[in-house]
């Protein structure tokens, strides 16, 4: 593409790139609406999602949660062992384990929220304090020693 040299699209590619109905041709690198592309064509694609959620079963619960009690993180020997006891792939073995310590937190209150800034306010306050401190012992140090006259 150059300036000089514009690439000229029909009114169909037109429309269809407006409404985002197109894809690029890898091949000859140059939209394509998609409704001029065959259903098996590589490129088209129907939109919606890539793969269906599938519910675990109330024995497979009942076995994750038990390896969850003794092993709040699973190895790969236990998750082997998990997937082939439970007919479960060894992926979602390991996002179940993830998302249930994350559901196990204790959730943040506003209680909690208003101690943590507390402290982080009195850690700020104490730093504050100790670099004025060590400002002035630096002052202290740099000033001349004088000596006192002695009384005789």
């Amino acid at each position: 593409l150059s300036p000089n040299n514009p690439v000229l699209y029909s009114s169909d590619t037109l429309e269809a790139m407006k409404s985002n109905l197109f894809v690029m041709e890898k091949a000859a690198n140059k939209f394509v609406p998609i409704n001029s592309l065959p259903s098996n064509s590589p490129a088209y694609r129907r939109p919606g999602p890539k793969y269906s959620r599938k519910n675990f079963s109330p024995e497979q619960i009942e076995g994750l949660e038990a390896a969850f009690q003794v092993h709040r993180f699973v190895k790969k020997d236990l998750r082997k062992q998990l997937a082939k006891e439970l007919s479960l792939s060894e992926r979602s073995i390991s996002y179940w384990f993830q998302n249930k310590r994350a559901r196990s937190k204790p959730p943040i209150t506003m209680s909690s929220e208003a101690a943590l800034r507390r402290a982080a306010e009195e850690k700020a306050a104490r730093d504050q304090q100790d670099q004025q401190g060590q400002l002035q012992q630096e002052f202290q140090q740099s000033l001349p020693q004088q000596s006192l006259p002695m009384s005789t």
